[in-house]
């Protein structure tokens, strides 16, 4: 036992492992000795070995929390997440103060886009370790996933209500188009009686700074009145925009309903963001407040300025394979393609992915390497045959290559949801070179059906 500690407390936990295993032989039903096994194989980055002994040790004392800790903990570290969320949870409800187990347990669930039950369990986190960056890069994480999932609720399954309006006003208000978020707040506050006191006021209030600032003071002196009128609220009938109002952001969270509690729950999302990120600014500099900028010029069209995030966020954490992901990305949608080629084919030497694959043949074929795409994009599409964009670039290439007859049957897969009419084109263009004219003429009648449609033209699509 002496000699396993001395391994231990000098750095060299697979020796140690060695020792305790010679140790849990000699007395089987010892669960501390089968604990240090499980620390010190986990401490040694032996995950699969960590999460045997821990399973084991479960299962004979299931009542000792540490044993399902270090389980969910191994899975986590092997990235078998749903494993790991029932170990977890498991581990939280025999100890839920255990700050560590809770956070894992949160990155667990966001890591599955659980992101409505990762958000909660991360407010607790940052509660139980306030100092930690990874408690609020999660809180910031989740939120802004909930408030993404809450707007498509709300736009695909109440495309009618005045909540839908005002979250459009709000939208551009953010984007500083002034004149718009006008026009979506005047449009929301004609249905104020459906959107109630609380959010009508508040409208009203917005919409008077907006006309002065566009100068006109007789709609802004309008907009003032109707929001004096409008004084009081009904917290019986507007409980959830109360709490809002009132900062109660859990209970606005777990309110179920229609679409006021979808436009209320996602500004409550969007101020989870607004005060995690500022927590953040608050610990320093940290690889998980870079990500979050990031993210946040990635959503506003400034790949560039995502790019410079994302590689200061691998300045502090070199092996991040996320924030490499999300440098390739930026770089990829900057179309600065020789810069994003050594990051994505380091990211395919350490694992295989489709979405890489694309990227890379892409980035190639951008450059006019389509003899070097195509590989890329065959392998995609070969992992992830519904990987439409894949076949897009891969049939591109193919009539790069002068190879029509190949460009055919991916372009006949996806013609169907074509977007623009630009895969019609393509397909006209393979079949003309195929020296097939009645499908190639077929094939361009459905293009300019789709561009007369589009805008009116039948010009030839600019991504041919």
């Amino acid at each position: 036992m002496a000699r396993a500690r001395e391994l231990v407390r000098s750095g060299q936990p697979e020796q140690a492992a060695a020792v305790y295993e010679r140790l849990v032989a000699a007395a089987p039903s010892d669960p501390g000795l089968l604990l240090k096994l499980a620390v010190a194989r986990f401490e040694a980055g032996q995950y699969s070995q960590a999460a045997s002994v821990s399973r084991d040790g479960a299962a004979a004392h299931p009542r000792w929390a540490p044993f399902w800790l270090f389980l969910g903990a191994s899975r986590y570290k092997l990235e078998r997440f749903e494993e790991a969320v029932a170990a977890l949870e498991r581990a939280a409800s025999l100890q839920p103060e255990e700050r560590n187990g809770l956070l894992m347990l949160a990155e667990s669930l966001l890591a599955l886009g659980r992101a409505s039950e990762a958000l909660p369990r991360f407010l607790r986190a940052s509660e139980l370790l306030p100092v930690d960056p990874r408690t609020w890069y999660g809180v910031n994480r989740s939120a802004a996933l909930l408030r993404a999932s809450k707007l498509k609720r709300l736009r695909e399954g109440f495309p009618d209500s005045g909540f839908l309006v005002a979250s459009l006003g709000d939208r551009a208000a953010a984007a500083s188009a002034s004149e718009l978020a006008a026009e979506h707040y005047a449009a929301a506050l004609a249905r104020r009686t459906e959107l109630g006191w609380v959010l009508a006021r508040e409208l009203a209030a917005k919409l008077a700074v907006l006309r002065r600032k566009l100068g006109d003071p007789s709609g802004a002196e309008a907009a003032d009145r109707l929001a004096g009128r409008l004084q009081g609220a009904d917290c019986l009938t507007e409980a959830v925009a109360c709490a809002f109002r009132d900062g109660r952001l859990e209970e606005v969270l777990g309110a179920a309903g229609g679409p006021g509690s979808l436009y209320w729950a996602s500004r409550a999302c969007l101020r989870l963001e607004q005060e995690s990120l500022q927590r953040l600014s608050e610990l320093g500099g940290s690889p998980q407040l870079h990500e979050v900028r990031a993210r946040g010029f990635a959503e506003r069209g400034s790949h560039r300025l995502a790019a410079r995030a994302w590689r200061a966020a691998l300045d502090l954490d070199p092996g991040g394979r996320v924030l490499k992901t999300g440098l390739a990305n930026a770089l990829y949608e900057a179309r600065d393609f020789r810069a994003a080629g050594p990051v994505l084919d380091e990211l395919l030497a350490e694992g295989e992915s489709p979405e890489l694959r694309f990227l890379r043949g892409s980035a190639l074929l951008s450059q006019q390497r389509a003899n070097e795409a195509a590989p890329h994009l065959e392998r995609a599409v070969e992992l992830a045959p519904d990987l439409e964009r894949a076949r897009a670039e891969l049939s591109r290439a193919y009539l790069a290559l002068d190879r029509s007859e190949d460009a055919i049957p991916h372009l006949r897969r996806i013609v169907e949801s074509d977007p623009n009419g630009s895969y019609a084109y393509r397909l006209a263009t393979a079949y003309r070179r195929a020296g097939k004219k009645d499908l190639a003429a077929a094939a361009m009648r459905r293009y300019r059906s789709l561009a007369a449609g589009r805008d009116g033209g039948v010009g030839r699509p600019a991504g041919r």
